[in-house]
């Protein structure tokens, strides 16, 4: 799933890890500006995505983004999905969350759990 913190309208950035994720052979679910903290394990629910891509630019205030991110958490920990945390947003450091700060970033992210896979 590709989408930003609840009330980030900049997704330029969602367009090109598409294009990251369909070199990669992911299949992606475009969530665009992101759902309100209540709704992220319904969309988990439905969508039953292995990744959570999700994307802050800094334009947003860290306040904003670390109460994002602890939702972000507890889904992706309940449901033990992948999380990737990318842009230029203030995002909190975690031990247990990939931080993608480059494409290249993403790229590697990516092509270590397609090794995992095969």
């Amino acid at each position: 799933m590709l989408f930003t913190v609840e009330g980030e309208r900049h997704t330029l950035g969602l367009t090109l890890g598409e294009l990251v994720l369909t070199e990669a052979g992911w299949r992606s679910f475009w969530i665009g500006e992101g759902p309100p903290p209540d709704e992220l394990q319904l969309i988990v629910d439905k969508l039953k995505p292995n990744l959570l891509a999700v994307s802050a630019s800094s334009v947003r205030s860290a306040k904003a983004i670390a109460r994002y991110q602890t939702a972000l958490s507890q889904v992706a920990a309940k449901n033990h999905i992948e999380l990737g945390l990318a842009g230029s947003g203030a995002w909190s450091p975690d031990p247990v969350v990939q931080r993608l700060i480059t494409f290249e970033d993403f790229r590697a992210f990516l092509a270590e759990k397609n090794r995992q896979t095969a």
